[in-house]
């Protein structure tokens, strides 16, 4: 049989462990919360992993210049010359700042109407650099280049969290202010503002915005990232 010293010690024991679960369940519960705190926690999770970003276009398409190659206009006249810099510019603009690299090369290439015309055309081909990679991002269809990050500065207000019937789920609609964080050392470079003209207006700061979460199983999750 135990002593009562022993049962003392275990009684301890079990109130203590007790204490604990306590302890981890309310903390989960006051996580799920509908606070400011718990918004701003969820937003600026997200803002973590969804930079701001800038990527180059091809023909009217996205693309990550891994490896690009551009064919440009044999550049004897004018207008040949201003739409082979509009193909590049983009391109250039980061091989200007470090993010990638260019080789020039030529090629020979079929023409006329039999292809049987033979002609020399030159090729820049874009790659990335060491510092490039490190500000690749890629992530569920998203690619490009990290220029800063978002970062609530403040939670003007929420909706009273309520259901909808057509998702099934409980969603605040949250009105806050952001501000800018890891900030590249090229996002005000003048090249950058040129080539890529949109970015300005994506770097503006103390900026209110609106967005939905919605409470699932595992607690608040930023709109984008909801599995409705």
């Amino acid at each position: 049989m135990k002593n009562k010293s022993e049962l003392i010690v275990q009684n301890i024991k079990i109130i203590i462990l007790s204490l604990s679960l306590v302890s981890i369940l309310m903390g989960c519960s006051l996580s799920k919360d509908a606070t400011k705190d718990n918004f701003e926690n969820v937003i600026n999770t997200y803002y973590e992993k969804n930079c701001i970003l800038i990527t180059p276009h091809k023909q009217g398409r996205l693309v990550f210049p891994e490896k690009e190659s551009i064919e440009l206009l044999p550049s004897n006249n004018v207008l040949a010359k201003k739409q082979n810099r509009a193909k590049t510019k983009q391109f250039d603009a980061l091989v200007s700042i470090g993010l990638l690299k260019v080789k020039e090369r030529t090629k020979e290439k079929s023409g006329g109407i039999f292809k049987n015309t033979k002609t020399t055309v030159k090729i820049k081909e874009y790659s990335l650099t060491t510092k490039g990679t490190h500000a690749y991002y890629q992530d569920k269809g998203k690619k490009g280049f990290c220029v800063a990050t978002k970062k609530v500065n403040e939670i003007i207000d929420f909706s009273e969290p309520s259901f909808e019937m057509m998702g099934g789920v409980t969603t605040s609609t949250i009105n806050f202010i952001y501000s800018l964080s890891n900030m590249s050392d090229w996002a005000d470079s003048p090249v950058i503002a040129e080539a890529f003209p949109y970015l300005a207006k994506k770097l503006e700061e103390n900026k209110s915005q609106s967005i939905a979460l919605f409470f699932m199983a595992d607690g608040w999750v930023h709109q984008n990232e909801a599995k409705l």
